[in-house]
């Protein structure tokens, strides 16, 4: 609490002194904020903030200043009084904090705990990954995602594979220290999510994992999520529509709200667009279309005079299904389509929309299909696309295409391969900035202040993840349709922001 929250254990905010007497308080300046997770630091604009972990701290250091091995004491003393363990005064910008001892005493024993031992999965010579698989799901899917891990992990062990030498002949090439062949296991999960803790927790106790790197589930991922967070094991870029909402959880890293933040970017969309009217949402049988219906009624929930309604697609022969929207939707304003591509393309072409009803569809859902949208409703019809634009998509894919390639693969399923090659590129950047400190908390630390995400992406555009913030993708675009060929053309493209 008063390291993460910045409060203290009667649950009053810390109150603290910046710049020699600007008061704050705890809430506005934790010691997480510019210290990390971890506890090994970070930058505050030019300023370095230096490792305040167990180890760091209670040991001599010679940078950024010579000085000597913290003490309970001296921490205690830099805490309150800002007097490094030399007795030289820190910068103006570490808060003085006002805390009793009993505080005091409580956060110096748990700073001694911040990356005080290497994490479980890492050996002297190995560290180890899992990637999970679900019963479910497609196996062209699987085979696609766990080509390109296979791959990715040979490439790394190769091309690292000469350090261990390097490191015998010059021991202080520090490279060299965090120097460790990766190992991959696929946890498959079967029966019900119900069950799938438990097979976790055995998975886990037989072969403990640093981090599981992408994955694929039939359903929601929240069962391995909660998992995750519970074991505190980094989860990094599931391949699934239908994520856990994070709120303020930290373990689990995903590339967007799937489904929902199409809906989320539908909602501030059709707000903008009208103040007051009728929604009805169409939504299929398919899991991730019923929760893209339910986040478009919360999203909704903020505009009390654009009122939603549901109807459940039920199966039938396509004119009954049509006539049985038509009827639902005479009087809207406003129709959302979370339907599959097939489902789609088994409606009449026209007719049967009111003629002032406005159309969304969603990408995810029709798997980019847009030539399943009849002919003539595409000019009505606006998709919510939370990828790069289909133009660009080539040139995108031009490098995981090269590097496939080159190692005998092919892409055969663009999206899981192109997540699934982003998450390797991420974790392998992470783990080389982070040399031999290979602490888990300081593997989400080094991914939230890393830079150059966007180059590394060839499916969404305008990524980046930062303190605390959990979802890659930053909004959505809204596309308007054109063309009466077999596949349609796009008129506009507009950008949607939605938070991270």
């Amino acid at each position: 609490m008063l390291y993460r929250d910045g409060v203290t254990s009667t649950g009053e905010p810390v109150t603290a002194v910046v710049q020699g007497d600007v008061p704050v308080e705890g809430r506005q300046l934790t010691c997480v904020g510019c210290h990390q997770r971890s506890g090994m630091g970070s930058s505050e604009g030019s300023t370095g903030v230096p490792p305040i972990s167990g180890p760091s701290l209670y040991a001599a250091s010679d940078a950024p200043h010579r000085r000597p091995a913290y003490t309970d004491e001296t921490v205690a003393r830099a805490i309150r009084d800002g007097i490094d363990s030399a007795g030289r005064s820190l910068t103006p910008l570490m808060p003085r904090y006002r805390l009793g001892s009993a505080d005091v005493r409580a956060l110096v024993e748990y700073l001694k705990t911040l990356s005080g031992t290497v994490s479980p999965g890492v050996t002297a010579d190995t560290i180890r990954f899992a990637t999970i698989v679900t019963d479910g799901v497609d196996p062209t899917a699987s085979d696609a995602m766990l080509e390109v891990l296979t791959a990715y992990f040979a490439e790394k062990n190769g091309t690292t594979r000469h350090e261990p030498g390097r490191a015998a002949v010059v021991p202080d090439v520090t490279s060299s220290r965090g120097y460790r062949k990766w190992e991959l296991s696929r946890w498959t999960l079967h029966g019900p999510p119900s069950t799938w803790s438990n097979q976790l927790e055995d998975y886990y106790r037989s072969e403990p994992v640093f981090a599981v790197v992408a994955g694929l589930a039939a359903g929601e991922w929240r069962p391995i999520h909660e998992f995750c967070e519970r074991v505190e094991i980094p989860c990094l870029l599931p391949n699934t529509d239908l994520p856990a909402a994070v709120e303020r959880d930290t373990y689990t890293l995903y590339f967007s709200r799937g489904v929902a933040l199409e809906a989320q970017a539908l909602a501030a969309h059709i707000s903008r667009r009208s103040s007051t009217g009728r929604v009805v949402q169409i939504v299929g049988r398919d899991g991730a279309n019923v929760a893209a219906a339910r986040a478009l009624r919360d999203a909704l929930a903020a505009h009390p005079n654009v009122i939603p309604t549901d109807l459940a697609l039920a199966a039938g022969d396509p004119d009954r299904v049509t006539k049985t929207i038509a009827a639902a939707a005479h009087d809207a304003d406003i129709l959302v389509l979370w339907l599959s591509a097939d489902e789609v393309a088994g409606l009449a072409d026209d007719g049967w929309i009111p003629g002032r009803a406005a159309l969304y569809v969603s990408s995810t859902l029709l798997g980019g299909r847009f030539e399943s949208i009849p002919r003539k409703l595409r000019p009505r019809t606006l998709v919510a696309h939370p990828f790069v634009l289909p133009g660009e998509r080539p040139i995108a894919l031009r490098r995981l295409q090269a590097w496939l390639t080159n190692r005998g693969g092919t892409i055969t399923n663009e999206r899981i391969q192109a997540q699934t090659y982003f998450a390797c590129l991420v974790l392998g950047d992470a783990i080389m900035h982070m040399k031999w400190l290979l602490y888990r908390d300081y593997l989400l630390d080094t991914i939230d202040h890393g830079e150059g995400l966007a180059l590394m992406s060839s499916y969404y555009p305008r990524v980046g993840f930062g303190p605390g913030q959990r979802y890659l993708a930053k909004g959505c675009y809204i596309l308007a349709l054109g063309g009466d060929g077999a596949d349609p053309s796009i008129t506009s493209a507009t950008w949607q922001a939605v938070g991270g």
